[in-house]
């Protein structure tokens, strides 16, 4: 039973992917890595433990699985990718992926979401997560984000193409596409996932993914 990993830009529709496929597939568990990976993290230090990040690499490990249900605070988006990177100096490259890959649950097929890094997705693909790639124009994920900002989003249209280069920048795109077992381009279907969804759903019986 292989597990999926959404990787791509800003407003390329992993996450409404990984939500359309789990309608689709109940059997799938759905993992957030945006939270996992740097929102609970600050959280934690922003309220219970403001020496987190002096934890041992396995301990920090254990606290992000055992408190995986803590409700996240949202950071503007410089801040968290600064963390970020912070947590990849203090703990290795592959911490995320590592991270990611515990939260797993058995039985199930763990779709993983929101994951930056060469160095990560590799960690991942090495453990035989079946890598899958979403790729948009450059205009389409302005609009699609311009009109569906989230909470720590700036509101002018030019500074979201500011961050959604910064953030592409930050994840090591398109590097990380590079090593996608299949691409997806959604350009021109993310407004109805079905069609998506049943690309990626026979790239999973093709992968042979129940």
């Amino acid at each position: 039973m292989k597990d999926i990993l959404l990787i791509g830009g800003m407003a390329t529709g992993k996450t409404t992917l990984a939500k359309a496929i789990q309608t689709t597939a109940p059997n799938a568990n759905y993992i957030y890595m945006a939270e996992l990976a740097v929102g609970l993290p600050m959280t934690l230090q922003a309220t219970v433990m403001p020496n987190i990040l002096s934890k041992t690499r396995g301990e920090y490990i254990a606290t992000m699985r055992d408190y995986n249900e803590t409700p996240c605070r949202i950071f503007p988006r410089a801040q968290a990718d600064a963390f970020g990177q912070q947590v990849m100096d203090t703990y290795g490259a592959t911490i995320f992926a590592e991270i990611g890959y515990d939260a797993r649950k058995p039985n199930k097929v763990n779709i993983l979401d929101n994951i930056p890094k060469v160095a990560n997705v590799q960690h991942l693909k090495d453990r035989g997560v079946l890598v899958v790639g979403l790729r948009c124009s450059f205009d389409q994920q302005v609009k699609r984000r311009t009109e569906q900002r989230k909470p720590n989003d700036p509101i002018a249209s030019d500074d979201i193409a500011r961050q959604i280069r910064s953030t592409s920048q930050y994840f090591e795109l398109p590097d990380i596409l590079q090593l996608a077992d299949v691409v997806f381009d959604t350009t021109n279907v993310m407004s109805n996932s079905n069609g998506i969804v049943e690309a990626v759903l026979a790239a999973m019986k093709y992968w042979q993914i129940p």
